[in-house]
């Protein structure tokens, strides 16, 4: 699934429009210029022709403008991305190793309390065991 466009993300008509007008109006003039010098009986032919040649440019112009300042706008996106997923690796490393850390910690931790408990119990057993010899004795 895609995440949705963001504003910005896609091309406008403002940024779309300069290059083909600016088509438009070059073929309108080559057309014009070439309709001019043609003799009378063939310009109509060669008006609609040269008109429809001047469309199919301005719309392949259109098309071609909208597919680089597409492929720009995903450049940009996908550079985010990617420093973005550098910057959760770096954070997933940093706490990886701050786990590592505690881990580590908490394991001498348990290491000495289990040391103590192990100590208590054998004074509490050496007690119990001197109490109980006391008993016997009696």
């Amino acid at each position: 699934m895609t995440a949705p466009l963001q504003p910005g993300e896609r091309p406008s008509l403002r940024s779309l429009a300069p290059v083909p007008l600016l088509t438009a109006v070059l073929a309108a003039l080559a057309v014009a210029g070439a309709v001019a010098r043609t003799p009378q009986p063939q310009r109509l032919p060669l008006a609609l022709g040269a008109g429809a040649g001047a469309l199919l440019l301005c719309a392949a112009v259109a098309v071609a403008t909208r597919s680089v300042l597409t492929a720009r706008i995903t450049r940009r996106r996908l550079e985010a991305v990617t420093a973005d997923t550098g910057r959760l690796l770096q954070d997933r490393i940093r706490q990886s190793a701050e786990f590592d850390q505690e881990r580590v910690r908490l394991t001498e931790e348990l290491t000495r309390e289990r040391a103590r408990y192990a100590a208590e119990l054998a004074q509490e057993r050496a007690r119990s065991a001197g109490a109980l010899c006391y008993y016997r004795s009696r």
